[in-house]
Protein backbone atom coordinates (compact mmCIF):
# COMPACT_ATOMS: atom_id res chain seq x y z
CA UNK A 1 0.00 0.00 0.00
CA UNK A 2 2.86 2.33 0.73
CA UNK A 3 4.26 1.85 -2.78
CA UNK A 4 0.84 2.42 -4.30
CA UNK A 5 0.41 5.62 -2.34
CA UNK A 6 3.77 6.98 -3.40
CA UNK A 7 2.95 6.31 -7.05
CA UNK A 8 0.10 8.79 -6.77
CA UNK A 9 2.40 11.68 -5.96
CA UNK A 10 3.47 12.45 -9.56
CA UNK A 11 -0.18 12.53 -10.65
CA UNK A 12 -1.12 14.99 -7.95
CA UNK A 13 2.00 17.00 -8.67
CA UNK A 14 1.23 17.23 -12.38
CA UNK A 15 -2.42 18.03 -11.88
CA UNK A 16 -1.83 21.19 -9.83
CA UNK A 17 1.72 22.42 -10.50
CA UNK A 18 1.12 26.05 -9.45
CA UNK A 19 0.75 25.19 -5.76
CA UNK A 20 3.77 23.03 -5.11
CA UNK A 21 5.38 25.88 -3.18
CA UNK A 22 2.91 25.46 -0.36
CA UNK A 23 4.25 24.44 3.05
CA UNK A 24 1.05 24.30 5.08
CA UNK A 25 0.60 20.53 4.90
CA UNK A 26 2.37 17.48 3.53
CA UNK A 27 1.77 13.83 2.85
CA UNK A 28 2.69 11.65 5.86
CA UNK A 29 4.76 9.26 3.74
CA UNK A 30 6.97 11.97 2.21
CA UNK A 31 10.02 13.28 4.00
CA UNK A 32 9.67 16.88 5.17
CA UNK A 33 13.20 17.47 3.85
CA UNK A 34 11.80 17.32 0.29
CA UNK A 35 9.87 20.59 -0.18
CA UNK A 36 8.96 19.79 -3.78
CA UNK A 37 6.23 17.43 -2.51
CA UNK A 38 4.84 19.79 0.12
CA UNK A 39 1.18 20.68 -0.49
CA UNK A 40 -1.51 22.69 1.19
CA UNK A 41 -5.09 21.60 1.43
CA UNK A 42 -5.98 24.03 -1.37
CA UNK A 43 -3.37 22.46 -3.65
CA UNK A 44 -5.69 19.60 -4.50
CA UNK A 45 -8.88 21.62 -4.25
CA UNK A 46 -11.18 21.63 -7.25
CA UNK A 47 -12.33 25.18 -6.49
CA UNK A 48 -10.51 27.68 -8.72
CA UNK A 49 -11.02 30.36 -6.09
CA UNK A 50 -8.83 28.37 -3.73
CA UNK A 51 -5.85 28.72 -6.06
CA UNK A 52 -4.33 31.66 -4.21
CA UNK A 53 -0.67 31.12 -4.96
CA UNK A 54 0.73 34.06 -3.08
CA UNK A 55 -0.89 32.98 0.17
CA UNK A 56 0.07 29.29 -0.07
CA UNK A 57 3.51 29.65 -1.66
CA UNK A 58 6.87 29.51 0.06
CA UNK A 59 7.00 32.82 2.01
CA UNK A 60 10.74 33.21 1.40
CA UNK A 61 10.31 32.97 -2.38
CA UNK A 62 7.37 35.37 -2.43
CA UNK A 63 9.20 37.81 -0.16
CA UNK A 64 12.28 37.72 -2.39
CA UNK A 65 10.20 38.58 -5.44
CA UNK A 66 8.34 41.36 -3.63
CA UNK A 67 11.58 42.80 -2.30
CA UNK A 68 13.05 42.70 -5.80
CA UNK A 69 10.25 44.97 -7.02
CA UNK A 70 7.49 42.70 -8.31
CA UNK A 71 3.90 43.65 -7.57
CA UNK A 72 1.64 41.15 -5.74
CA UNK A 73 -0.12 40.39 -9.04
CA UNK A 74 3.21 39.69 -10.75
CA UNK A 75 4.32 37.48 -7.84
CA UNK A 76 1.09 35.50 -8.15
CA UNK A 77 1.65 35.06 -11.90
CA UNK A 78 5.28 34.03 -11.40
CA UNK A 79 4.55 31.47 -8.69
CA UNK A 80 1.68 30.05 -10.73
CA UNK A 81 3.93 29.70 -13.74
CA UNK A 82 6.96 28.22 -11.98
CA UNK A 83 6.97 24.52 -11.29
CA UNK A 84 9.04 24.88 -8.10
CA UNK A 85 10.89 27.35 -5.92
CA UNK A 86 12.12 25.11 -3.09
CA UNK A 87 13.30 26.84 0.06
CA UNK A 88 16.85 25.33 0.04
CA UNK A 89 17.52 27.10 -3.30
CA UNK A 90 16.37 30.55 -2.20
CA UNK A 91 20.00 31.76 -2.40
CA UNK A 92 20.01 30.79 -6.08
CA UNK A 93 16.80 32.75 -6.59
CA UNK A 94 18.43 35.83 -5.04
CA UNK A 95 21.49 35.41 -7.28
CA UNK A 96 19.39 35.21 -10.45
CA UNK A 97 17.32 38.23 -9.45
CA UNK A 98 20.55 40.13 -8.87
CA UNK A 99 21.78 39.18 -12.37
CA UNK A 100 18.52 40.39 -13.90
CA UNK A 101 18.80 43.55 -11.86
CA UNK A 102 22.19 44.32 -13.42
CA UNK A 103 20.52 44.00 -16.84
CA UNK A 104 17.79 46.45 -15.85
CA UNK A 105 14.97 43.90 -15.66
CA UNK A 106 11.80 44.58 -13.70
CA UNK A 107 8.72 42.60 -12.70
CA UNK A 108 7.05 42.53 -16.15
CA UNK A 109 10.33 41.36 -17.71
CA UNK A 110 10.62 38.50 -15.21
CA UNK A 111 7.05 37.43 -15.98
CA UNK A 112 7.87 37.27 -19.72
CA UNK A 113 11.05 35.30 -19.00
CA UNK A 114 9.18 32.71 -16.95
CA UNK A 115 6.47 32.39 -19.59
CA UNK A 116 9.16 31.37 -22.08
CA UNK A 117 11.30 29.38 -19.63
CA UNK A 118 9.25 28.29 -16.56
CA UNK A 119 12.23 26.61 -14.86
CA UNK A 120 14.48 29.66 -15.07
CA UNK A 121 14.42 30.32 -11.32
CA UNK A 122 14.59 26.63 -10.43
CA UNK A 123 17.54 25.49 -12.55
CA UNK A 124 21.08 26.49 -11.48
CA UNK A 125 23.22 28.69 -13.70
CA UNK A 126 26.78 27.75 -14.61
CA UNK A 127 29.60 29.25 -12.57
CA UNK A 128 30.94 31.31 -15.49
CA UNK A 129 27.95 33.65 -15.59
CA UNK A 130 30.28 36.69 -15.55
CA UNK A 131 32.04 35.52 -18.73
CA UNK A 132 28.66 34.85 -20.31
CA UNK A 133 27.38 38.34 -19.55
CA UNK A 134 30.65 39.84 -20.78
CA UNK A 135 30.25 38.05 -24.10
CA UNK A 136 26.57 38.99 -24.47
CA UNK A 137 27.44 42.65 -23.92
CA UNK A 138 29.75 42.49 -26.95
CA UNK A 139 26.66 41.72 -29.05
CA UNK A 140 25.02 44.98 -27.93
CA UNK A 141 27.90 47.41 -27.29
CA UNK A 142 25.90 50.60 -27.78
CA UNK A 143 22.47 49.61 -26.41
CA UNK A 144 22.37 47.90 -22.98
CA UNK A 145 18.58 47.75 -23.10
CA UNK A 146 18.82 45.60 -26.23
CA UNK A 147 20.63 42.92 -24.20
CA UNK A 148 17.69 42.79 -21.79
CA UNK A 149 15.27 42.50 -24.72
CA UNK A 150 17.31 39.60 -26.11
CA UNK A 151 17.35 37.81 -22.74
CA UNK A 152 13.60 38.30 -22.34
CA UNK A 153 13.09 36.94 -25.86
CA UNK A 154 15.33 33.92 -25.18
CA UNK A 155 16.26 33.36 -21.49
CA UNK A 156 18.45 30.42 -22.52
CA UNK A 157 21.15 32.95 -23.46
CA UNK A 158 22.06 33.03 -19.77
CA UNK A 159 22.61 29.26 -19.70
CA UNK A 160 24.69 28.59 -22.84
CA UNK A 161 28.30 27.46 -22.47
CA UNK A 162 30.63 30.30 -23.41
CA UNK A 163 33.31 28.33 -25.27
CA UNK A 164 31.24 25.52 -26.77
CA UNK A 165 28.23 27.57 -27.94
CA UNK A 166 28.54 31.36 -27.66
CA UNK A 167 32.09 31.89 -28.92
CA UNK A 168 31.74 29.14 -31.51
CA UNK A 169 28.66 30.82 -33.01
CA UNK A 170 30.24 34.29 -32.98
CA UNK A 171 33.38 33.01 -34.74
CA UNK A 172 31.22 31.17 -37.28
CA UNK A 173 29.45 34.36 -38.38
CA UNK A 174 32.52 36.58 -38.18
CA UNK A 175 34.31 34.31 -40.68
CA UNK A 176 31.60 35.00 -43.28
CA UNK A 177 31.43 38.75 -42.71
CA UNK A 178 28.80 39.18 -39.98
CA UNK A 179 30.22 40.99 -36.90
CA UNK A 180 28.96 40.51 -33.37
CA UNK A 181 26.70 43.61 -33.21
CA UNK A 182 24.89 42.40 -36.34
CA UNK A 183 24.58 38.93 -34.81
CA UNK A 184 23.01 40.56 -31.76
CA UNK A 185 20.33 42.23 -33.90
CA UNK A 186 19.57 38.89 -35.55
CA UNK A 187 18.67 37.44 -32.14
CA UNK A 188 15.37 39.33 -32.21
CA UNK A 189 14.20 37.77 -35.48
CA UNK A 190 15.87 34.35 -34.93
CA UNK A 191 16.05 33.65 -31.16
CA UNK A 192 17.54 30.17 -31.76
CA UNK A 193 20.34 31.41 -34.01
CA UNK A 194 23.12 30.86 -31.44
CA UNK A 195 22.52 27.20 -30.49
CA UNK A 196 21.22 26.07 -33.90
CA UNK A 197 23.62 27.65 -36.40
CA UNK A 198 25.92 25.47 -38.49
CA UNK A 199 27.64 26.04 -41.82
CA UNK A 200 29.23 23.26 -43.86
CA UNK A 201 30.55 23.25 -47.42
CA UNK A 202 27.09 22.59 -48.90
CA UNK A 203 25.52 25.54 -47.09
CA UNK A 204 28.42 27.83 -47.94
CA UNK A 205 27.95 26.90 -51.60
CA UNK A 206 24.28 27.91 -51.38
CA UNK A 207 25.25 31.26 -49.85
CA UNK A 208 27.73 31.84 -52.68
CA UNK A 209 25.13 30.98 -55.33
CA UNK A 210 22.59 33.40 -53.86
CA UNK A 211 25.00 36.13 -54.89
CA UNK A 212 24.56 38.62 -52.03
CA UNK A 213 27.61 40.51 -50.82
CA UNK A 214 28.39 40.86 -47.09
CA UNK A 215 27.56 44.58 -47.17
CA UNK A 216 24.10 43.95 -48.68
CA UNK A 217 21.13 44.63 -46.41
CA UNK A 218 19.62 41.16 -46.90
CA UNK A 219 22.89 39.24 -46.61
CA UNK A 220 22.71 38.69 -42.85
CA UNK A 221 19.12 37.42 -43.09
CA UNK A 222 19.89 35.00 -45.91
CA UNK A 223 22.94 33.62 -44.10
CA UNK A 224 21.15 33.23 -40.75
CA UNK A 225 18.20 31.40 -42.31
CA UNK A 226 20.49 28.98 -44.13
CA UNK A 227 22.63 28.50 -41.02
CA UNK A 228 19.74 27.47 -38.75
CA UNK A 229 18.05 25.26 -41.38
CA UNK A 230 18.85 21.66 -42.17
CA UNK A 231 20.40 21.18 -45.59
CA UNK A 232 17.86 18.48 -46.50
CA UNK A 233 15.04 20.90 -45.66
CA UNK A 234 16.55 23.58 -47.88
CA UNK A 235 16.92 21.13 -50.77
CA UNK A 236 13.29 20.00 -50.44
CA UNK A 237 12.06 23.61 -50.57
CA UNK A 238 14.18 24.37 -53.63
CA UNK A 239 12.81 21.24 -55.33
CA UNK A 240 9.29 22.41 -54.48
CA UNK A 241 9.82 25.64 -56.44
CA UNK A 242 11.34 23.70 -59.33
CA UNK A 243 8.04 21.81 -59.74
CA UNK A 244 6.42 25.11 -60.77
CA UNK A 245 8.91 25.87 -63.52
CA UNK A 246 11.71 27.73 -61.74
CA UNK A 247 15.28 26.57 -62.18
CA UNK A 248 17.56 26.09 -59.19
CA UNK A 249 19.60 29.16 -60.13
CA UNK A 250 16.43 31.27 -60.40
CA UNK A 251 15.30 30.11 -56.98
CA UNK A 252 18.64 30.98 -55.37
CA UNK A 253 19.89 34.07 -57.22
CA UNK A 254 16.53 35.68 -58.01
CA UNK A 255 13.94 34.60 -55.43
CA UNK A 256 15.99 33.95 -52.28
CA UNK A 257 18.28 36.91 -52.95
CA UNK A 258 15.24 39.18 -53.15
CA UNK A 259 13.23 37.50 -50.37
CA UNK A 260 15.31 35.25 -48.03
CA UNK A 261 12.27 34.51 -45.86
CA UNK A 262 10.92 32.30 -48.66
CA UNK A 263 13.12 29.60 -47.11
CA UNK A 264 11.08 29.78 -43.91
CA UNK A 265 7.74 29.09 -45.61
CA UNK A 266 6.42 25.54 -45.44
CA UNK A 267 6.22 23.31 -48.51
CA UNK A 268 2.44 23.11 -48.10
CA UNK A 269 2.01 26.89 -48.05
CA UNK A 270 4.20 27.33 -51.12
CA UNK A 271 2.23 24.68 -53.02
CA UNK A 272 -1.15 26.22 -52.17
CA UNK A 273 -0.14 29.80 -52.99
CA UNK A 274 1.77 28.90 -56.16
CA UNK A 275 -1.10 26.71 -57.41
CA UNK A 276 -3.56 29.58 -56.94
CA UNK A 277 -1.27 32.24 -58.44
CA UNK A 278 -0.41 30.19 -61.53
CA UNK A 279 -3.63 28.21 -61.99
CA UNK A 280 -6.40 30.63 -60.96
CA UNK A 281 -4.86 34.09 -61.24
CA UNK A 282 -3.05 33.05 -64.47
CA UNK A 283 0.07 35.01 -63.57
CA UNK A 284 3.47 34.01 -65.01
CA UNK A 285 5.93 32.35 -62.69
CA UNK A 286 8.20 35.39 -62.92
CA UNK A 287 5.52 37.39 -61.11
CA UNK A 288 6.34 35.47 -57.94
CA UNK A 289 10.02 36.43 -58.23
CA UNK A 290 9.18 40.08 -58.87
CA UNK A 291 6.63 40.14 -56.03
CA UNK A 292 7.51 37.48 -53.40
CA UNK A 293 4.67 38.80 -51.22
CA UNK A 294 2.44 36.46 -53.22
CA UNK A 295 4.11 33.56 -51.41
CA UNK A 296 3.74 34.81 -47.85
CA UNK A 297 0.23 36.30 -47.80
CA UNK A 298 -2.60 34.21 -46.40
CA UNK A 299 -4.42 32.36 -49.17
CA UNK A 300 -7.88 32.44 -47.60
CA UNK A 301 -7.74 35.87 -45.96
CA UNK A 302 -5.89 37.86 -48.60
CA UNK A 303 -5.07 36.18 -51.90
CA UNK A 304 -8.50 34.74 -52.76
CA UNK A 305 -10.76 37.62 -51.59
CA UNK A 306 -8.70 40.33 -53.23
CA UNK A 307 -8.35 38.49 -56.51
CA UNK A 308 -12.12 37.91 -56.60
CA UNK A 309 -12.67 41.66 -56.17
CA UNK A 310 -10.15 42.40 -58.91
CA UNK A 311 -11.83 39.95 -61.28
CA UNK A 312 -15.30 41.39 -60.54
CA UNK A 313 -14.04 44.89 -61.31
CA UNK A 314 -12.72 43.64 -64.64
CA UNK A 315 -16.04 41.93 -65.44
CA UNK A 316 -18.25 44.98 -64.77
CA UNK A 317 -15.83 47.53 -66.22
CA UNK A 318 -14.94 49.32 -62.99
CA UNK A 319 -11.48 50.55 -62.07
CA UNK A 320 -9.80 50.95 -58.68
CA UNK A 321 -8.78 54.34 -57.33
CA UNK A 322 -5.29 54.86 -58.72
CA UNK A 323 -4.00 54.33 -62.23
CA UNK A 324 -0.97 52.25 -61.23
CA UNK A 325 -2.84 49.71 -59.10
CA UNK A 326 -2.64 46.10 -60.25
CA UNK A 327 -3.75 42.77 -58.86
CA UNK A 328 -0.22 42.25 -57.54
CA UNK A 329 -0.03 45.62 -55.80
CA UNK A 330 -3.40 44.87 -54.19
CA UNK A 331 -1.75 42.05 -52.23
CA UNK A 332 0.73 44.45 -50.62
CA UNK A 333 -1.90 46.78 -49.18
CA UNK A 334 -3.27 46.86 -45.66
CA UNK A 335 -6.89 45.80 -45.51
CA UNK A 336 -8.36 49.27 -44.92
CA UNK A 337 -6.19 50.67 -47.70
CA UNK A 338 -7.39 47.93 -50.04
CA UNK A 339 -11.05 48.54 -49.19
CA UNK A 340 -10.74 52.27 -49.89
CA UNK A 341 -8.90 51.78 -53.19
CA UNK A 342 -10.92 48.88 -54.62
CA UNK A 343 -14.38 48.89 -52.99
CA UNK A 344 -15.43 52.05 -51.14
CA UNK A 345 -14.38 54.35 -53.98
CA UNK A 346 -17.35 53.23 -56.13
CA UNK A 347 -21.05 54.14 -56.12
CA UNK A 348 -23.25 52.88 -53.30
CA UNK A 349 -24.80 49.92 -55.14
CA UNK A 350 -21.52 48.80 -56.67
CA UNK A 351 -19.69 49.21 -53.38
CA UNK A 352 -22.38 47.23 -51.55
CA UNK A 353 -22.19 44.38 -54.07
CA UNK A 354 -18.39 44.30 -53.93
CA UNK A 355 -18.43 44.35 -50.13
CA UNK A 356 -20.82 41.40 -50.03
CA UNK A 357 -18.53 39.45 -52.36
CA UNK A 358 -15.50 40.34 -50.24
CA UNK A 359 -17.17 39.35 -46.97
CA UNK A 360 -18.41 36.04 -48.37
CA UNK A 361 -14.90 35.22 -49.61
CA UNK A 362 -13.44 36.07 -46.21
CA UNK A 363 -15.89 33.76 -44.44
CA UNK A 364 -15.06 30.75 -46.61
CA UNK A 365 -12.29 28.43 -45.43
CA UNK A 366 -10.48 25.41 -46.67
CA UNK A 367 -12.12 22.08 -45.97
CA UNK A 368 -11.61 21.02 -42.32
CA UNK A 369 -9.80 24.29 -41.52
CA UNK A 370 -12.01 24.90 -38.48
CA UNK A 371 -11.28 21.44 -37.09
CA UNK A 372 -7.50 21.77 -37.17
CA UNK A 373 -5.87 21.48 -33.78
CA UNK A 374 -4.27 24.66 -32.55
CA UNK A 375 -0.93 24.05 -30.83
CA UNK A 376 -0.10 26.71 -28.27
CA UNK A 377 3.57 26.96 -27.38
CA UNK A 378 4.18 28.66 -24.07
CA UNK A 379 7.93 28.09 -23.97
CA UNK A 380 10.86 27.32 -26.22
CA UNK A 381 11.13 23.67 -27.28
CA UNK A 382 14.68 23.38 -25.97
Amino acid sequence: MRVAAISLVPRLFCSRPPNILSTNASFPFVSPQSPIFSFSSSAISSDPAADDTTSTADPAAAAALLQWGCTPAEVSTILRRCSSLPLPNIRSVHDKLEILNTLGARGPDLVKILIRRPLFLSRPLASDIDRRLEFLRTLFPSDPRALLRAVVCNPSLLTFDVDAILLRCADLYERIGIPRPVLGRLLFSRPTIIPCSSLDDDKLDLIRRIGLRPHAALYKYAVSIIAISRFDTIRSKIANFERFGLSEDEVLSDLFARYPSALTLSVDKIQRNMTYVLGIMKLPVRAVIEEPKLLSVNLDRCLKPRFLIWRRLQEVGLKPRGKELTVVSAMRMREQQFLKAFIKCHENEDAKSLMELYNSAMVSRRLAESSKKKIMRKAFPY
